[in-house]
């Protein structure tokens, strides 16, 4: 419990400082930025994918008081 609640006050003080998740892109996306990124570490790149869907999924993400909703706010992400 109090490291859910640790959590949560590091993520609202991420979330106050304006920071974003964004999602990533699709799995074989082909822009400039997937690409290269791709091309130089696939690993390192497939890692950096599913640690982003990790924190959009996170409790603490998800339970942060916002004006949003955490539905609304997980589907204006990649907006």
């Amino acid at each position: 419990m109090m490291m859910m609640m640790m959590m949560m006050q590091v993520v609202m003080a991420l979330l106050l400082k304006q920071e974003t998740i964004e999602r990533p892109h699709r799995c074989h996306c082909l822009c400039e930025d997937c690409q290269a990124l791709s091309n130089h570490d696939e690993l390192k790149f497939a890692r950096s994918r599913l640690n982003a869907y990790r924190a959009l999924s996170s409790e603490a993400y998800l339970s942060t008081p916002s004006l949003t909703s955490p539905i609304t706010r997980q589907h204006t992400c990649a907006l």
